[in-house]
């Protein structure tokens, strides 16, 4: 290519720009190219730069789930892209990144703003999970409650809703409405609680008194040996707390 065709062409931006737009639409339906960008797209962080991430992360991505793509038809579309070099892997945990840093602001041109914010929950929770992992950090009650904003979009996995559910007894933030995401995928709920109740600081067994009225009557049996306590703060809560679940046999 000489360089007054390449000029012509618009340089290497372009010319890459112009390649990921035929790659996209050499594919065979809409669907797929829409789910194609979905992809791109969760390889980014809210600061408009690459991130490297792994065929489960791309799956769980708010974004992606959108496309109700299927795990063959998503390793199927991170191959096609692979091939056709847009996409590449790196390190040694099979993870994905846009394969030409110059593509960046051709697929960033795709981010609406509720994509963008889906990004930043996204990113925030991946850093929340990795101080937590390493030093057992839990969210505080602003990030806990930006989480709770996203409630039912939010596609998180076990280790995740622990670590959620665990802030929210920490806050006494919604802990029901994280109790109950966190059962559906099978995080024992009722151990984690009971810790609480058990806990050698008075003031986190006060705490967790409270919590367990928004979880149910199934601990009222748990506060019981708490009314002997011998903190009168962990008392008084321990009766407030049976008062809201059994109203009927405290009167």
């Amino acid at each position: 290519m000489t360089l007054a065709r390449y000029e012509q062409l618009g340089g290497t931006q372009q010319i890459l720009a112009g390649y990921l737009d035929r790659v996209l639409a050499e594919l065979p339906t809409e669907t797929k190219q829409a789910a194609a960008q979905m992809i791109l797209k969760s390889m980014f962080t809210a600061e408009r730069t690459k991130a490297a991430v792994n065929g489960q992360e791309i799956g769980r991505s708010e974004l992606v789930q959108t496309a109700n793509l299927t795990e063959p038809e998503l390793d199927r579309l991170l191959a096609y892209l692979r091939d056709r070099r847009v996409v590449r892997k790196c390190g040694d945990e099979e993870r994905y990144e846009l394969a030409h840093a110059v593509m960046v602001n051709k697929v960033w041109a795709w981010v609406s703003e509720a994509e963008l914010r889906l990004l930043d929950v996204r990113n925030m929770l991946r850093r929340e999970m990795s101080n937590y992992q390493k030093f057992g950090h839990l969210l505080t009650t602003e990030k806990l409650a930006l989480l709770t904003n996203h409630l039912t979009i939010l596609t998180l996995d076990h280790a995740e809703l622990e670590m959620v559910f665990r802030s929210a007894l920490g806050t006494g933030q919604n802990t029901a409405a994280w109790s109950s995401r966190a059962q559906a995928l099978g995080v024992d709920v009722t151990v984690i609680a009971r810790e609480g109740l058990n806990h050698a600081n008075y003031r986190s067994r006060v705490a967790a008194v409270t919590n367990t009225i928004q979880l149910g009557e199934q601990f009222a049996h748990d506060l019981i040996p708490l009314l002997a306590d011998e903190y009168p703060q962990v008392r008084v809560a321990a009766i407030h707390a049976l008062e809201q679940m059994w109203p009927e046999h405290l009167r």
